[in-house]
């Protein structure tokens, strides 16, 4: 089923990747927040990891779970912002 999504949005079809939002953005969320710590920082790490799996959805082999794939880009999205936030907090504290 997600194939025929995942198609759909390869041939242009954008509005198809709704579906990907809506089953995956609640999880998603939850992961990270247990990361992040903070619900507005977690909705910006999901909102940049949908936007990271949309520009890279032509990369995205097939065989593998796509919840698999996704959640590791919302873990890398998560753990950049940490990255991130530890620069600035060590500039400011300079």
């Amino acid at each position: 089923m997600e194939a025929h999504y995942i198609d759909a949005v390869l041939k242009g079809n954008a509005n198809a990747f709704g579906y990907f939002i809506r089953t995956y953005q609640n999880q998603a969320f939850s992961l990270a927040v247990s990361l992040v710590k903070r619900e507005a920082d977690a909705k910006d790490v999901v909102q940049d990891s949908f936007v990271a799996a949309y520009s890279s959805l032509g990369n995205f082999r097939k065989d593998a779970k796509f919840s698999t794939w996704f959640y590791r880009i919302v873990v890398n999205t998560a753990l950049q912002f940490l990255k991130r936030q530890k620069r600035r907090s060590e500039v400011v504290s300079d």
